[in-house]
C-alpha cells in the first residue's frame, strides 16, 4: 500500500515543487495510486499506461513506485550505530524478484543501492531500530 512515506521516497516526489507535493500527497491522490498498482498487477504496466487518464506526473510516480515493489527480501549491510541518522556506507547486499523469486545480482544490487540512498537509508534505520536496541 502507498503511503505518504513511500511516495515521499520517489525520485519523481522529490523533483516535485512544494504546491505539487502538497497535491500528490493528499488522501485522494494516494488512493488512485494503489488503484492504479492493483490493476497494473493485473493487466501489466505497459497496457494500463496506454489506457487510463492519469496525468503525466502520476504515471510517473506509478513508475517509481512499481520499482519499490518489484523486490523484498532486503538484507542491508555497512551500518554503523555512530553512522545515526544518515547511514551513508549502508549498502544492500541481498534482495529478491518479486515477480520471478530470483535473487538480485551484485551489479543489480549496487545499482539499486546506488539509485535508492534514501530505501538505502529507511531499511538500514530499521535493521539498526532491531540490531542496535
Amino acid at each position: 500500500m502507498v503511503t505518504r512515506e513511500i511516495l515521499e521516497l520517489t525520485k519523481t516526489y522529490k523533483t516535485l515543487n512544494s504546491v505539487q507535493k502538497i497535491v500528490y500527497r493528499k488522501l485522494k491522490n494516494l488512493k488512485k495510486l494503489n488503484q492504479a498498482l492493483t490493476v497494473i498487477g493485473n493487466i501489466g504496466f505497459d497496457i494500463w499506461s496506454k489506457d487510463n487518464s492519469f496525468c503525466y506526473i502520476n504515471k510517473l510516480l506509478v513508475a517509481d513506485l512499481l520499482s519499490f515493489k518489484e523486490f523484498e527480501n532486503f538484507k542491508v549491510e555497512g551500518i554503523e550505530p555512530e553512522d545515526y541518522p544518515k547511514y551513508t556506507d549502508a549498502f544492500i547486499v541481498s534482495a529478491t524478484c518479486k515477480v520471478t523469486g530470483r535473487k538480485l545480482s551484485v551489479s543489480e544490487l549496487n545499482k539499486l543501492t546506488d539509485e535508492n540512498p534514501d530505501l538505502v537509508n529507511r531499511l538500514a534505520t530499521e535493521h539498526a531500530i532491531v540490531k542496535f536496541h
